[in-house]
């Protein structure tokens, strides 16, 4: 297939050129748009499972294996989120806590670091 001029290669690197549609995009106005819906899922998150807690739509503690059923019931979760009475809303909040808190150091990183390279 040939373009209006008849060269094949200028068409052909322009299919391939696809970076644009790349979904690793690096920098800080991405790292801080993750961030910011990193937290906006929190929050939702937090309002279904305030919303489910105590019902009949919970999740079933006896399906999750023993594994699972032992790491959900450890001290350690009840001590960190005493919110919620189902053990598996105990596990994934603070799992969800420490990712914001990763998500947020890179974002302050990247942030520091493109202040610092930017020319004044």
């Amino acid at each position: 297939m040939t373009n209006e001029k008849g060269d094949v290669g200028e068409l052909k690197s322009s299919l391939l050129n696809l970076s644009q549609y790349s979904k690793k995009k690096k920098g800080f106005a991405n790292e801080l748009r993750r961030l910011i819906i990193t937290i906006g899922l929190f929050l939702i998150m937090q309002i279904i499972f305030i919303a489910i807690d105590g019902t009949f739509l919970e999740p079933n503690f006896n399906r999750i294996g023993n594994f699972a059923s032992g790491l959900a019931d450890a001290q350690f979760f009840k001590i960190w989120s005493f919110l919620y009475d189902n053990p598996i809303f105990r596990l994934i909040t603070p799992i969800a806590i420490l990712h914001i808190i990763y998500v947020l150091i890179k974002t302050a990183v990247l942030g520091f670091k493109e202040k610092d390279t930017k020319p004044s």
